[in-house]
């Protein structure tokens, strides 16, 4: 009888010493959370928190990885309807942004530069005209045409002040060629003055410049329209690129264990 309660309570120790020991052996301090112990829950780690004030800490870090999120098309959209390009670099698309902000420069830069070479020379020409045209010279000789040929051209009427229309119409219109002080009045109509035809080159230079000036300025929204659209596809690409990825562990928390999720994205 003595012997079986001998062995009993020599079982007990024995059990008891393997519980303390395995429980020991079981807790071991987790590298990624110092004083954080990690403990098996069920045979998968779980983290036993003998330090609570640590938890804070590890939340917000969690918590900040969950909160990287995948990038809105709206905001793409946005930013290249502002400035063509920056939708690209905002979806990391480097070489299209580049591409888009650069036409946007190149666009701009040279609306700049024709828009004010044409508005150069559109004061020279006008200047030009205001000097070698005069409307007293053709006035004079236009009342002394017969009715036929003044009928013949009546539709061609100058304007009292000098518009667009007044430099266009002395220097398109036969006309009016007798306004040029270096043409014949006697042949008027088949005369060709130097100095009509050299007036019409510097407008037709300022009127090149100051179109090609204009196109820029459609390019340049257009530009803007499409690359928003390409934003838009873009950042759709970018979002269907992205690999999420998630680890669970379990934590202490009050004395239950509890799954805590770790989030990382990749592209």
């Amino acid at each position: 009888m003595h012997k079986k309660k001998l062995i009993l309570i020599v079982i007990l120790i024995f059990s008891g010493s393997s519980v303390i020991a395995n429980e020991k052996s079981s807790k071991k301090e987790n590298p990624q959370i110092p004083g954080v112990l990690s403990q098996e829950l069920y045979g998968k780690p779980f983290l036993s928190l003998d330090q609570t004030i640590l938890l804070p800490s590890y939340a917000q870090d969690l918590e900040a990885q969950q909160n990287v999120s995948l990038k809105s098309p709206k905001k793409g959209l946005l930013f290249s309807l502002l400035l063509p390009g920056s939708g690209e670099l905002y979806a990391r698309s480097w070489i299209k942004g580049i591409f888009f902000l650069g036409v946007e420069v190149a666009a701009w830069t040279t609306y700049a530069s024709n828009n004010s070479k044409g508005k150069d020379l559109k004061k020279e020409f006008e200047a030009y005209a205001n000097e070698y045209w005069s409307r007293e010279r053709w006035e004079s000789w236009w009342k002394s045409q017969p009715d036929v040929t003044q009928q013949q051209f009546a539709h061609h009427t100058l304007p009292e002040t000098n518009t667009q229309q007044y430099y266009e119409m002395i220097g398109k219109y036969q006309k009016f060629n007798a306004g040029w002080e270096d043409v014949a009045l006697a042949s008027a109509f088949s005369d060709t003055s130097a100095k009509g035809v050299h007036y019409m080159s510097i407008r037709g230079d300022s009127n090149d410049k100051l179109k090609l000036a204009t196109a820029m300025t459609g390019i340049a929204l257009a530009n803007h329209v499409l690359s928003a659209l390409d934003a838009v596809w873009s950042v759709s690409r970018f979002n269907e690129n992205v690999k999420p990825s998630m680890r669970v562990k379990y934590t202490v928390i009050d004395g239950r264990p509890t799954a805590m999720a770790n989030f990382r994205l990749s592209w």
